[in-house]
């Protein structure tokens, strides 16, 4: 694997020149005496450099059903309701709102029982608020087969999950596959704001994931995976309020399914640069995975719980080996973390150069323990945890192992040289 495909965030898509615009209203010919109305986009021949406008939840559907591949659909202003994506396109369409705040969409879903007919693929969803209207329905659903989706520059709030991949029921069918979801803000679901149940090739890159709605019925995590192979973490930031009534919450939380069912498993996950600005449990937690790659990540949750938390389950209670419960094959480096919190039966694979607030922490070699001097923790501030140039974990990290330490850092900085630990490197004040 090489590092490029791990360890540098896929920046934002290149802005193209707007294609020629294809206004959606009614076409009349007249022939002689005969006059014939094609209505909307019923009556064109579509290409691949066609560009749709569409006003109403019918047009929507309409240009959903018509389009091939290639082409470009822009939501005028406006408030849409839920639409499935019910068809796969031969390459990728362009779902596009004109103004983020002013195109509201109750929600999107892939078909759940698809067939090769009616897998979604080839899609790019883009610039719009997308506002699940309640708890019993996800914001962005992603079913069994869907693949190639990108979701990106996105207000998704509310909702069951304001994105959910699954590929229920698991076992004997196509997991959904290249999924990247980046660039955007993710807030107020019910229950988890990001679940993944099944997935392959997935990317959450540049989010804003925070502020899930406090349900004493259900912890709330940032980003749960129970099923994914091929999970890429990069560049996010997290954080909820000090206070509500639950309180196991989880900003990253990867791991088998409890009970065990051997169907699920978490495999070659990497977790980097993110910034966990608190959370009302631990930061990042591992429970029965295989092959993480955790580097360069700043957490620090609410008072009391860790930065960074492996646990070890009963099997004879769960399911399953103790084995299936191991986070084997686990490599950490280069974080600074509040404290660490480790019960898991197996030691990582790799453990190096992090930097535990807590002193007299013990975790892996050429460990730090102390003050790690962020310029500030305040809330409010666009500086949140960034490093002094007293920092003891600035030039103090390292590139090794694998060549998977970022390059970059949350903010794009450049990593040449030796690393800082954490998610940012030291930025000299302006001159």
């Amino acid at each position: 694997m090489s590092r490029s495909f791990y360890a540098e965030a896929m920046p934002p898509a290149p802005r193209r020149r707007p294609p020629w615009s294809l206004p959606y209203r009614p076409v009349v010919i007249g022939l002689g005496s005969l006059l014939v109305v094609f209505t909307g986009i019923l009556g064109l021949r579509l290409d691949a450099k066609t560009t749709l406008e569409v006003r109403t939840d019918k047009e929507l559907e309409m240009a959903l059903g018509r389009v091939t591949g290639g082409e470009t659909i822009n939501l005028q202003r406006g408030r849409y309701g839920f639409h499935y994506l019910g068809k796969p396109y031969a390459s990728p369409v362009t779902v596009r709102g004109v103004d983020r705040g002013g195109v509201q969409v109750q929600g999107f879903s892939t078909v759940a029982d698809a067939d090769a007919r009616t897998a979604a693929a080839n899609i790019v969803i883009r610039n719009m608020t997308i506002a699940g209207p309640d708890g019993g329905r996800d914001a962005i659903r992603i079913n069994r087969g869907a693949h190639h989706i990108v979701l990106e520059d996105l207000t998704i709030r509310g909702g069951e999950h304001c994105v959910n991949i699954n590929a229920y029921p698991y076992a004997g069918v196509t997991w959904p596959q290249d999924i990247t979801v980046r660039n955007s803000d993710l807030s107020h679901s019910l229950g988890d704001v990001v679940q993944i149940a099944g997935g392959r090739n997935l990317a959450f890159q540049h989010n804003f994931i925070h502020d899930p709605q406090d349900n004493p019925g259900d912890h709330v995590d940032g980003i749960q995976a129970i099923a994914s192979d091929d999970l890429k973490i990069v560049g996010n930031s997290f954080t909820e309020p000090p206070t509500g009534t639950t309180g196991v919450n989880q900003a990253i939380i990867l791991g088998r399914a409890d009970p065990y069912n051997r169907a699920l498993t978490v495999r070659k996950s990497y977790v980097a640069n993110n910034l966990i600005a608190g959370w009302r449990g631990s930061g990042i937690l591992l429970a029965g995975t295989e092959i993480t790659w955790v580097v360069n990540n700043t957490s620090m949750p609410y008072r009391g719980q860790s930065g960074f938390v492996t646990v070890e389950k009963n099997p004879s209670a769960r399911g399953g080996t103790a084995e299936a419960w191991d986070n084997a094959g686990l490599k950490v480096w280069n974080n600074i973390f509040n404290k660490v919190s480790t019960d898991s039966r197996s030691d990582p694979l790799f453990a190096s150069h992090n930097l535990i607030t807590e002193r007299g922490a013990q975790y892996g070699s050429s460990l730090l323990t102390g003050r790690a001097r962020f310029v500030t923790t305040d809330p409010t501030s666009p500086e949140r945890y960034q490093l002094k140039a007293t920092s003891p974990a600035v030039d103090s990290g390292i590139a090794a192992p694998d060549g998977m330490t970022p390059n970059t850092d949350l903010d794009g900085l450049s990593r040449s040289g030796l690393p800082d630990r954490g998610a940012r490197e030291y930025r000299p004040p302006a001159r």
